[in-house]
């Protein structure tokens, strides 16, 4: 919002003597002949020049922001690894599957070890199921993407003979690769898509073995009968040939180690990369049991620090920006709490969990876009989002009970609606519900993407087509996140704009009326459909509303006619007074500004 300047009128008024009261807004002057309550003409509605372009983006400060509601879910079936999604059918009808269609939503049913589970697609939308394939391993999660190059996403999962199958966009079989050995760790594994030497030629990469995705041949068992949880694909060293970040080492494409991290009770480390320290190279983090361990990109260990209740299970963790000082933080969680730290392991804040039956992984977004990335997660009790200032918990939903696997709520537009919505899936532990829940906030959560497609995705690494991208930009480089995503830039729909035209009293004393007249407008693109008014005093035992309404529409390019509020001169004895105005639901430029003082009227007592 840009201010217009304050004009203050000297005045006599006549008595109109209303107290203080909470009400509707009085409606505005039309310009024709009035009684005045200052001594000038009221000013009638007047064009005002859109202003283009915004360097100051607000969303609406509601509590409700983070007030999570569930759009639709599928409940027919429990499910504990993470969900993929992208776009698997033409819904436009353009004759292609890419970002402009809506995103499908892929899950693989949790039934028990060893037995056969269907792998399933749901529109992301709510509409109904795209496909159901059989004889897949329910603990090992999929993903989506063009592996073959013929334009087309497909599907790749684990089945329960512990090969790696391809699907194509209609659940169809592409492809089944021979059988891996089998182990514990193996049920536990991800799915993940890369170009290794950016040559065009996709791997498949599946716990810790590397598989052609043009037929899935086995071209490398990095590390030989193991899923080892969730690998991580990244170019560290920016040479233009990408790392494989699984167990507790980093490998080259061929399986050759680079560089191990320690590790003290367990070697099935869960990896992370993120910039930590300004320079082009990412740091990368191995979370092994309850030891986080920090690494330059070749090895050099940073820091290592051991985390809140030692001793416990753990979670994937997730890293970026959740205090708004633009400098990357980690959160990890174990079966009792969910902490943040620095990285150098200083702790900011911990808050209380309960995963003790696996390891849930974190999401960070801004779901208000103060800068600040709240925290996203789900333990066996609960769904919650917690503010990454100060870990207190913004929302719960106890609806929501889950055994958990390697999972993390998954942000995306599954919808097409231009706003994100929140994915999560569940077993149904505690009463809760199971399956697949996908979450909206009313007010609208802001865009961020249409396509999670694989476990490590980072917003790059494919894009909204499902092409496995050859040489992605790294995103510790760009928007510095991961297991979260940034919010698309947006465009304001309103920028309000305020003035007050004067303020007068009838006389001196306290219960004297004052008369604000002010007027309303709006310099954004967008007409502003309801708008929050408010005159409020600042003393030195808090504010006090002395008038306030909810208004609208405000027209695009409009300066409202006058508008008049009456208050007492003894409000002023108070404190200072202000006036303010906001959206009620929308996005608005320079939203930080809203606010005008109202300076206390001339008293002329002669």
């Amino acid at each position: 919002m840009r201010l217009i300047p304050l004009a203050l009128l000297a005045c006599g008024c006549v008595d109109y003597r209303l107290g203080k009261v909470t009400d509707e807004l009085p409606a505005a002057d039309s310009g024709g002949a009035i009684e005045p309550l200052c001594p000038r003409d009221p000013v009638a509605a007047s064009t005002l020049p859109l202003v283009e372009g915004c360097d100051d983006l607000g969303f609406p400060e509601d509590p409700d922001a983070f007030a999570l509601e569930i759009e639709w879910q599928v409940e027919d079936f429990m499910a504990l690894m993470h969900p993929a999604v992208a776009n698997l059918s033409d819904d436009d009808g353009d004759g292609d599957i890419d970002g402009d269609d809506i995103p499908d939503i892929v899950i693989v049913e949790w039934i028990d070890l060893n037995v056969p589970s269907p792998l399933r697609a749901f529109s992301g939308d709510g509409s109904g199921e795209l496909f159901n394939a059989p004889d897949f391993e329910s603990n090992f999660g999929p993903a989506i993407g063009d592996i073959d190059g013929d334009g087309l996403p497909e599907v790749v999962g684990m089945t329960v003979q512990f090969q790696v199958r391809a699907l194509d966009h209609t659940g169809a079989v592409k492809w089944t690769s021979e059988k891996l050995p089998p182990s514990f760790w193996l049920y536990y594994g991800q799915i993940i898509l890369t170009d290794f030497e950016g040559d065009g030629a996709v791997e498949v990469v599946a716990g810790a073995a590397v598989l052609s995705g043009e037929d899935g041949a086995v071209l490398k068992r990095v590390i030989p009968d193991d899923g080892a949880f969730s690998p991580v694909v990244a170019d560290l060293d920016l040479d233009g040939e990408k790392e494989l970040l699984v167990y507790d080492g980093v490998y080259r494409a061929d399986g050759t180690l680079i560089w191990e991290t320690p590790w003290t009770v367990s070697p099935y480390c869960t990896p992370a990369v993120a910039q930590l320290d300004g320079d082009e190279e990412a740091e990368v983090i191995f979370l092994c049991y309850d030891e986080v361990n920090v690494h330059e990109h070749d090895g050099a260990l940073i820091t290592s620090f051991r985390m809140a209740q030692r001793g416990t299970s753990y979670g994937q963790p997730c890293v970026g920006d959740i205090t708004g000082d633009g400098a990357a933080e980690l959160v990890v969680p174990n079966a009792v709490y969910l902490a943040a730290y620095q990285p150098d392991g200083t702790e900011l804040w911990r808050a209380e969990i309960l995963d003790a039956t696996s390891a849930a992984g974190c999401a960070l977004f801004d779901m208000n876009g103060d800068g600040a990335n709240e925290v996203l997660y789900g333990d066996e009790y609960e769904l919650s989002v917690f503010d990454g200032r100060t870990g207190v918990r913004l929302f719960s939903d106890p609806s929501r009970g889950s055994h958990t696997g390697y999972d993390y709520p998954v942000v995306a537009d599954v919808d097409g609606d231009g706003q994100s919505e929140v994915v999560v899936v569940a077993s149904g532990l505690y009463g809760g519900y199971q399956g697949l829940a996908v979450y909206g906030s009313p007010l609208g959560l802001p865009d961020s993407g249409p396509v999670w497609p694989t476990h490590d995705y980072d917003t790059f690494k494919l894009d909204d087509d499902g092409h496995v991208v050859e040489d992605p930009e790294p995103g510790w480089l760009a928007h510095n996140l991961f297991h979260g995503r940034p919010a698309l830039p947006r465009e304001p729909d309103a920028d309000l704009v305020v003035q007050v035209d004067a303020v007068c009293a009838e006389g001196c004393d306290a219960d004297s009326p004052v008369y604000v007249r002010f007027r309303v407008g709006n310099q954004g693109p967008v007409d502003a459909d309801t708008v929050h008014v408010a005159l409020t005093v600042e003393g030195a035992e808090g504010s006090e509303v002395l008038r306030e309404a909810v208004v609208g529409p405000v027209p695009s390019g409009q300066m409202g006619a006058t508008r008049e509020w009456t208050i007492q001169r003894g409000d002023f004895d108070l404190g200072a007074v202000s006036l303010s105005i906001s959206p009620v639901d929308q996005v608005e430029c320079g939203a930080a500004d809203n606010v005008v003082a109202v300076p206390a009227p001339e008293c002329d007592e002669g």
